[in-house]
């Protein structure tokens, strides 16, 4: 008896997180079988988590995408959304319903929902039968956005499923290793700069995409208020920027400081890095609301933002958004320095819900699906 086939397909890096839970449970259930195809981060993403993956290649052919679904036999596609110039989840999707294959998406973050399932004029052409969701918000954003509310399911976000353990304290060891390995002694200062390729998406001034700032802007800000930070304080400061799967160490090659040390590097996990920090800093990065969850003081940094603010930990105040250039400096200070303010964003994120049922919420689904009985833990 032939067991049955769940395809899976990723792309973007965020994706391919969300739905590594998801495939892992999946591929641990002998009753079934997880074929998995990956491009660009995607692939990276999956193999770091030891899931065998199959490359898509560069150039998307829909005649590859129906020949993938005859030679595997699939009974249900589930995918990851993306947001780039090739956007083969959408080309399964749509294939899939011509083939009569219940398809499932999972959305990893809080933007872009109507343009990961429309085609360039925007319209929805790329619909799957479900898609799974973070929350609240996203279902509310997302009917807005012109989404049926019949095709979306709460789930939870899978890839924070593991947020709940590694909340737990921080080995002090670990800390020390870490900041260690940056040199950072004492009671001097390590701040992380969460970078994102947002020109690569959202386009430059002038563009009708623009956001108001991008992360050059930000970055030199940051480097300019931490200076002045540092030598009004007699502060040793350490900045910590980490590339963005899509961006390379070497794009950040042109920034410099004699005031204080700045490091470009990806050698530590992202999670380790902002816990080790004294400050995390950033602009919409999923790995912001990752810190929020695991009690870190973290600040968003959008100044002139002209769009809606997709950083969902903005509005609670559970991290400290910034929409004016004036306010960065102080605002860096503020929470470095001052121990109220620090302790007020402690306790917002020290009552933060962690769940960690996401991944199970959406394979019971498909299981459901395909007259499976879901096994629990």
């Amino acid at each position: 008896m032939h067991r049955p086939i769940i395809m899976t397909v990723c792309g973007d890096p965020g994706g391919a997180e969300a739905i590594a839970p998801v495939i892992k449970i999946i591929e641990a259930d002998e009753r079934t079988k997880a074929i998995n195809y990956a491009y660009r981060q995607g692939a990276d993403v999956l193999t770091y988590h030891g899931i065998v993956n199959r490359p898509l290649p560069s150039k998307v052919e829909v005649q590859e995408v129906c020949r993938l679904f005859q030679e595997d036999r699939v009974l249900v596609l589930l995918t990851a959304t993306s947001h780039n110039n090739l956007n083969w989840e959408k080309f399964f999707i749509h294939e899939a319903r011509k083939l009569g294959i219940h398809s499932l998406a999972v959305l990893d973050f809080w933007s872009n929902y109507a343009v990961r399932f429309s085609d360039a004029e925007g319209n929805l052409l790329y619909m799957p039968d479900k898609i799974a969701v973070m929350d609240d918000r996203a279902q509310r954003e997302m009917i807005a956005a012109g989404i049926f509310a019949e095709r979306i399911m709460v789930t939870g976000q899978p890839a924070f499923d593991a947020l709940a353990e590694y909340r737990k304290p921080f080995p002090v060891m670990k800390q020390h290793a870490i900041r260690a390995s940056m040199k950072i002694q004492g009671n001097d200062l390590l701040v992380v700069f969460v970078s994102q390729p947002l020109r690569k998406v959202y386009g430059v001034p002038g563009d009708v995409s623009y956001l108001g700032y991008d992360e050059a802007t930000v970055l030199k800000n940051v480097i300019y208020s931490l200076e002045a930070i540092s030598k009004k304080n007699h502060k040793n400061i350490t900045l910590l920027i980490r590339p963005h799967p899509r961006e390379a160490e070497n794009d950040f090659v042109a920034y410099h400081s004699s005031q204080i040390t700045i490091i470009t590097s990806s050698v530590h996990e992202g999670r380790d890095c902002v816990m080790a920090s004294d400050l995390v800093v950033g602009m919409t990065s999923v790995l912001l609301v990752e810190a929020c969850y695991l009690g870190c003081i973290v600040v968003s940094l959008q100044p002139g933002l002209c769009k809606t603010d997709t950083l969902p930990t903005n509005e609670p105040g559970v991290s400290m958004g910034v929409y004016r250039e004036d306010e960065i400096t102080r605002t860096l200070e503020k929470f470095l320095f001052d121990d109220a303010a620090r302790c007020m964003l402690r306790e917002k994120t020290a009552a933060l819900t962690l769940e960690s049922q996401a991944a199970r919420r959406i394979v019971n689904y498909i299981f459901q699906h395909i007259n499976l009985k879901f096994i629990g833990d």
